[in-house]
C-alpha cells in the first residue's frame, strides 16, 4: 500500500491509489480510490482484458458510502459485510465507529466485544452474530436521537476493508 500524502486536485479531490485487488476471472486491472469535495468516498476499477482482434475495457465507478435515513426514536440498519471468502473469524476483527473516534461497537475474532463501548451505544447497538460466517457485520442502532447523525465506519481486518455510512436523522 502506498503510504506517501495523496496528490490534491484543483477541486480538493484526493486520490488514493490502492494495491491491485485479486479479481477471480480479470488478470489484469487497477482500482483507484478518491474522496470528493464532499467527503463522499468512490473507487474506480478498470479492467483491461485481451480478446482475439482487440482490447476491452471496462470502468467501474462505485460509491463507497451508503446513506441511511431514520427517524428520532426508531431504529436504523447500518449495512456492512466482507467480500472476503473462507472467513474465519478467528483472524477477523471488526471496527464500528461513529465520528471517527466513538466506539460503537467491535467485534474481535467472532464475539462481541463491548468493554470499551462508547457509553451512548449500550443496549442500543445490536449485531448479528449469525451473520458473521456469511461476512455480515451490519449493525442496528436502536433508540436513534439526533446526536446518532453522521458518519460511521465500519473497518474489517486484517483484510483493510472500510465501509462508510452516513446517517441523517429527521424529526419524527
Amino acid at each position: 500500500m502506498n503510504t506517501r500524502a495523496p496528490p490534491k486536485l484543483s477541486n480538493s479531490t484526493r486520490i488514493y491509489f490502492n494495491e491491485s485487488v485479486q479479481l477471480t476471472e480479470c488478470h489484469n486491472h487497477t482500482a483507484v480510490e478518491f474522496i470528493d469535495q464532499n467527503q463522499i468516498q468512490w473507487q474506480i476499477i478498470s479492467i483491461i482484458s485481451g480478446l482475439m482482434n482487440g482490447l476491452l475495457l471496462i470502468l467501474l465507478i462505485v460509491c463507497l458510502q451508503v446513506t441511511v435515513e431514520g427517524f428520532t426514536g426508531g431504529s436504523v440498519l447500518l449495512p456492512c459485510s466482507s467480500t472476503q471468502d473462507d472467513l474465519k473469524l478467528q483472524d477477523i476483527n471488526v471496527h464500528w465507529r461513529h465520528n471517527g473516534s466513538k466506539i460503537v461497537c467491535d467485534i474481535i475474532k467472532g464475539e462481541d466485544s463491548l468493554e470499551l463501548q462508547d457509553t451512548v451505544y449500550k443496549n442500543r447497538a445490536e449485531t448479528f452474530s449469525d451473520g458473521y460466517l456469511r461476512g455480515n457485520f451490519s449493525v442496528k442502532l436502536n433508540n436513534i436521537t439526533h446526536t446518532d447523525a453522521g458518519k460511521y465506519t465500519c473497518i474489517i481486518t486484517p483484510s483493510s476493508e472500510l465501509i462508510t455510512v452516513e446517517l441523517i436523522i429527521k424529526g419524527k
